[in-house]
């Protein structure tokens, strides 16, 4: 999908990137007959959901990125209030992918101390309302979306796939009922492996955590019915990172398709091959990642 500018929401979005995934959501499809997406595109949790209905495939191969990140920015504007290394930091964050996350400041600690216990209430929050905005402080600085960062929380997500690490992670992923929810795309905590969401958990929240993910939910249901349905063919240059899993003769082995039109890191030439139809069949290995990404 495009990226945001200066002055836009990533509400702002929803229109033109509903067509854009859409579009690149069945070329996929017409290439990669099991594929697993992962959705970068903002506002990701209602573009997974476009993604999830144009493709057609089970909730356990279509899931977004945003958690990794935010809590990544979380697990940062910490480090630098309490001056520890973000390594020893441990958090989660649920919900939406902006205003509408949920922050779990009781999941979060640091080297197994709670959070709570280092740092005051109201710093704690002012840390939560930045991590909120924090993709837009970027966008202010840069005059357009942030990449690195996202591509490298996207890659995480990727090698605990190819490497079927089984990692938990928070990903936007297909609620069945889970925290009261049905029908829906929100950031949750789930285990990644080779065939994508191994298990969804499920956290005991409480009253007011389960009341801001109802909240984050009703934000998402706004937007989700009206554009999921419209289909045009347009440029798009943001990270969309797609795991494809053909049959080879040693068996079971994983390539990565980059499809986006963007300069491209050296995580990104590591991980991907170049955009050519028709796709190549290579085989990639991914590269250690950091578990802090740097912004």
């Amino acid at each position: 999908g495009i990226p945001r500018k200066p002055g836009m929401s990533r509400d702002d979005l929803i229109s033109t990137n509903a067509k854009i995934v859409t579009m690149v959501t069945r070329s996929i499809m017409e290439h990669s007959k099991n594929p697993i997406i992962i959705v970068v595109s903002n506002p990701l949790d209602v573009m997974t959901y476009a993604v999830y209905k144009a493709s057609g495939l089970p909730k356990s191969r279509v899931f977004g990125m945003a958690g990794i990140l935010d809590t990544a920015r979380y697990r940062a504007f910490l480090s630098m209030a309490l001056d520890v290394s973000g390594k020893d930091i441990q958090a989660m964050l649920l919900g939406g992918h902006g205003d509408t996350m949920v922050p779990l400041p009781r999941y979060t600690t640091v080297s197994g101390i709670p959070v709570t216990e280092l740092i005051g209430k109201e710093e704690l929050e002012a840390i939560v309302e930045r991590t909120k905005k924090g993709g837009g402080e970027l966008v202010k600085l840069m005059g357009t979306s942030a990449w690195y960062a996202p591509g490298a929380a996207a890659a995480q997500m990727v090698a605990s796939i190819v490497r079927d690490e089984k990692r938990i992670f928070p990903c936007c992923a297909l609620l069945e009922g889970e925290y009261g929810q049905d029908g829906i795309f929100l950031g949750v905590p789930v285990k990644l492996g080779k065939e994508g969401i191994n298990q969804l958990l499920e956290l005991k929240l409480n009253e007011e955590e389960m009341a801001d993910m109802k909240h984050a939910a009703n934000a998402v249901r706004v937007h989700e019915p009206r554009h999921v349905r419209h289909h045009h063919v347009a440029l798009w240059r943001q990270l969309a990172l797609v795991a494809h899993l053909p049959r080879q003769p040693e068996g079971r082995a994983l390539s990565l398709i980059h499809l986006c039109r963007c300069r491209r890191s050296t995580l990104t030439r590591s991980l991907c091959p170049p955009l050519l139809p028709p796709i190549p069949q290579q085989q990639h290995t991914a590269t250690a990642l950091p578990l802090y990404p740097p912004y």
